[in-house]
């Protein structure tokens, strides 16, 4: 059963008997669900066990925390991005202000990554209960996340800015937006995603945002390939955008751009430095041309220059790409023929 922005007075009292499992879940918040809430408890029995085994794992019960989850699954939406009707129905529940679109957006943005935080540190947690723990963090928001947008609601300061969810305990997250901090300094004390927000290229009330994610061999990953072709505003069926540093797995985490991520200016590998439209014809499979990249990566990354700074090999591997840019456009070879 899914409710959107339902209130028990667009119904009358429900015709149901409560059971056991809906009067021992609002007994645990201490009497305040609605006869809907109980009713919908009631027909969702899956989803109410779920929760009543959240609310009793020995910590302290969050009812608001527990009240915004039982709106999700209301609404529909414990596994979708939250709605404006949702978001109406939880507002009272929230610091933030959720009838800003921006601010929504910004929230279920943050929430998201607050979840894959919890799932990657906790696997055998349930949906119920990841739902619930970030929760109890997001209704509390409103400080990190009012600044940000302004009365018009258009989130500007984020265009230019890096937002950083920093894991302190595996549990706690701290927001914090700055404009040009890196990772650099930060990865040691825990951080496992990081945003950076820019306009689409080809429609400017759009907005990319880039991933930073630290898995679990602590190598930074950059979300999916396929965004490259948004940022640089590519809409010709017959080109394709290249990665002018491969998207190849041994390269993405080749130290040389690990260390470009970790530096002040954030490398990522689907920023515009590293696109370039190309026709299809040219960009087959390239395994000669990531082989002679990783080559001069190896050459960067040599002996003489270990120790040497973030901003060092952020700054050679710009050349790199310039140089094989360059190559690139000077020819009409195969990518896979390009030497330089």
């Amino acid at each position: 059963m899914e409710c959107q922005n339902c209130d028990i007075s667009d119904f009358g009292t429900p015709a149901f008997t409560p059971t056991k499992i809906s009067t021992a879940i609002n007994r645990d918040l201490g009497g305040v669900l609605s006869d809907y809430h109980l009713w919908y408890l009631s027909e969702n029995s899956a989803f109410a066990y779920e929760l009543r085994s959240v609310l009793a794992d020995g910590s302290a019960i969050d009812t608001d925390a527990a009240l915004f989850t039982i709106a999700a699954g209301m609404n529909g939406v414990l596994d979708k991005p939250f709605t404006p009707e949702f978001a109406l129905e939880v507002d009272e529940l929230v610091e933030a202000d959720l009838s800003n679109p921006a601010t929504l957006h910004l929230f279920y943005t943050y929430f998201s990554a607050k979840i894959a935080f919890l799932k990657h540190d906790h696997p055998e947690w349930s949906d119920g209960k990841l739902l619930y723990e970030a929760t109890k963090e997001a209704i509390h928001w409103t400080l990190d996340i009012a600044g940000l947008v302004p009365v018009l609601g258009e989130p500007a300061d984020l265009i230019n800015g890096v937002l950083y969810a920093i894991e302190g305990d595996g549990v706690n997250a701290t927001l914090s937006v700055v404009s040009a901090v890196p990772f650099y300094g930060y990865i040691t004390s825990g951080p496992k995603i990081g945003f950076k927000v820019i306009q689409s290229a080809t429609d400017l009330q759009s907005r990319i945002v880039f991933r930073w994610i630290v898995n679990r061999e602590g190598f930074i990953t950059f979300g999916d390939q396929s965004q490259l072709r948004h940022v640089i505003g590519l809409t010709d069926p017959n080109k394709r955008a290249h990665h002018i540093i491969p998207w190849q797995k041994n390269i993405q985490e080749h130290p040389v751009v690990q260390k470009a991520a970790r530096s002040k200016h954030s490398f990522h590998m689907n920023e515009v430095l590293n696109g370039l439209s190309v026709d299809k014809s040219r960009n087959v499979s390239h395994k000669d041309y990531n082989n002679l990249i990783k080559l001069k990566l190896d050459q960067i990354n040599n002996s003489r220059n270990q120790g040497k700074s973030d901003e060092f090999f952020y700054e050679e591997l710009v050349k790199l790409i310039n140089n094989a840019k360059n190559a690139i456009e000077s020819s009409e070879l195969p990518i896979n023929q390009i030497r330089f």
